[in-house]
């Protein structure tokens, strides 16, 4: 009865400090992990993307203004500041809009003098860059058919919307770079197509998720025998034409690096896993002081070919790093198996249906307030506002209700030998 008691307050406090406990016994127990494992958006950043800057193929940078989820700002050339750019400027631009208003499963629109949004970060940013270049996206919906789509899905790294168009079914698809240029042959440059610089797009994006950009690839193309399928798998995309880049940024919370450094303080093992750009991860996790120069970030495919989960390369290779980029839901608990059977004991935080497998196999699960319900049904303890800084606070009451475990415990012992003796 007494360490109930002394779990319940605790758990009261917590809820005082945006942690709300799911069940008892995690109190204790978030007190002694050694290791956080935790994702970047959202939790270490604000989770307000905002498209900055597009990278055409033919190498024209335009910069874009304006914050967070709203049409406020535009977009100018980087080279002529003072000239505001639309959307029908260059073919090049008229189809990457096109594809950002097609291939998205967002909603942005001005309400009384409001913005209301709903869906996935990226797609409502994609939306707010629509209307700085001049677009209402709602009308252009309203023109075409949408005859199939594939929702992005962390595996897949990428998402496609079929549409029909006057004569023809065209595919508008973005996603991860590497993943895009996959299914590209060619690149427009001044309207044309040529054959595609897959190097020179790699350089373009990689020092661009450098300078702390979320980057995204964007292509288009058409569909001659289009066939309508309930999932369309990756050999069924038809050889598209790349159109652009658009780098992101999510700003980080301001008092984000504090909570990694009070953990350091504390003992406690602070890890970035992430599905984005590893020159973007590593950018984030070095400002955060999660890593330092020397720091590796270990990426999916390193870790694929390193073996098998269990085999000691595997191990090495985590052991090896604090920082993991385009790793898979898959791979993200092969890494928590890994350090649990290092004898660590280990926090883990997720937000989407694809982190229920980690969160499960962690010693504590801590799922985000605005993920999914799958996340939430899983987690121990559930962090109402997403912040890094009160998965922190949550520790810290972990270890205040630990020692009041401990003094109970020693208070019930001397009683019972007092009653004894």
């Amino acid at each position: 009865m007494a360490l109930t008691v002394a779990l319940s307050i605790a758990t009261k406090r917590m809820a005082k400090r945006n942690v709300i406990v799911r069940k008892l016994t995690s109190v204790e127990s978030l007190g002694s992990c050694t290791v956080i494992a935790s994702d970047k958006t959202g939790t270490l950043t604000v989770n307000e993307q905002t498209a900055k800057i597009i990278a055409l193929p033919d190498g024209k940078l335009y910069r874009i203004s304006g914050e967070g989820y709203n049409g406020k700002g535009k977009v100018t050339d980087s080279k002529k500041p003072e000239e505001e750019i639309t959307w029908s400027y260059s073919e090049e631009l008229q189809k990457l809009t096109r594809i950002s208003v097609f291939a998205n499963e967002a909603s942005l629109a001005r309400e009384n003098d409001e913005w209301i949004f709903h869906g996935d970060a990226m797609d409502v940013a994609l939306l707010g860059m629509s209307y700085k270049l001049e677009v209402n996206p709602q009308e252009w919906l309203d023109e075409k058919t949408t005859v199939g789509k594939n929702p992005y899905e962390s595996e897949r790294k990428y998402s496609a919307s079929f549409c029909r168009l006057n004569d023809g079914v065209f595919i508008s698809v973005k996603g991860a770079v590497e993943t895009i240029l996959g299914f590209c042959d060619t690149m427009s440059v001044n309207g044309s197509p040529e054959k595609i610089s897959r190097e020179q797009i790699l350089k373009d994006a990689g020092k661009m998720a450098q300078e702390g950009y979320r980057v995204l690839a964007l292509a288009h193309g058409r569909y001659p025998d289009y066939e309508k399928k309930e999932i369309y798998e990756n050999d069924d995309i038809p050889p598209l034409t790349f159109y652009g880049l658009v780098g992101f940024i999510d700003p980080l919370r301001p008092e984000a690096k504090k909570s990694v450094e009070q953990c350091r303080d504390a003992g406690i093992k602070v890890m970035m896993i992430t599905g984005d750009h590893p020159k973007t991860a590593g950018t984030i996790a070095r400002e955060l002081s999660i890593s330092d120069d020397s720091t590796t970030v270990v990426t999916g495919q390193m870790l694929a070919k390193s073996g098998a989960a269990d085999s000691p390369a595997f191990e090495k290779l985590v052991a090896s790093t604090t920082v993991f980029a385009r790793v898979s839901p898959t791979q993200k608990l092969e890494i928590i198996e890994v350090l649990i059977r290092e004898g660590e004991f280990v926090a883990v935080t997720g937000d989407g249906v694809n982190d229920a497998p980690a969160l499960k196999r962690a010693n504590i699960d801590v799922a985000m307030g605005s993920g999914t319900d799958v996340a939430k049904e899983v987690g121990s303890l559930i962090v109402a506002d997403d912040n890094f800084s009160s998965i922190v606070s949550g520790v810290e009451e972990g270890r205040f209700a630990y020692d009041n475990v401990r003094k109970v415990i020693y208070l019930l012992i001397q009683v019972s030998l007092l009653i004894t003796n």
